[in-house]
């Protein structure tokens, strides 16, 4: 899938379906489809250490429904966002002003 499909794809984004949930105070949701079809980010650690510089597109579901779509979005960013300890913490001083989000 390259880059285009990608974004097309996620403008029709099925929510809940391919989100994963995560805690904090103002994001509920989040999603990566990557831009390589042969990546599968269920795969987690595998994929990283497969395909370390996977790029796709990152779409978060912020509190109140409000959706963004971030493209070029490594993967590691995706999965260390996730799996970080503040979801909300991580958002802002590793996503929020290094990506650039499109409203949805």
């Amino acid at each position: 899938m390259g880059k285009q499909e990608a974004l097309s794809k996620v403008g029709d984004y099925d929510y809940p379906k391919g989100f994963k949930t995560v805690t904090s105070s103002n994001i509920s949701a989040v999603r990566f489809v990557p831009y390589n079809k042969e990546f599968h980010p269920k795969k987690g650690r595998e994929c990283l250490k497969n395909f370390p510089d996977a790029k796709g597109v990152m779409v978060i579901k912020f509190k109140g429904d409000k959706f963004y779509r971030y493209p070029d979005v490594p993967y590691i960013v995706y999965h260390n966002l996730v799996n970080a300890t503040s979801v909300g913490t991580y958002f802002a001083n590793n996503i929020r002003d290094r990506f650039k989000g499109e409203k949805l």
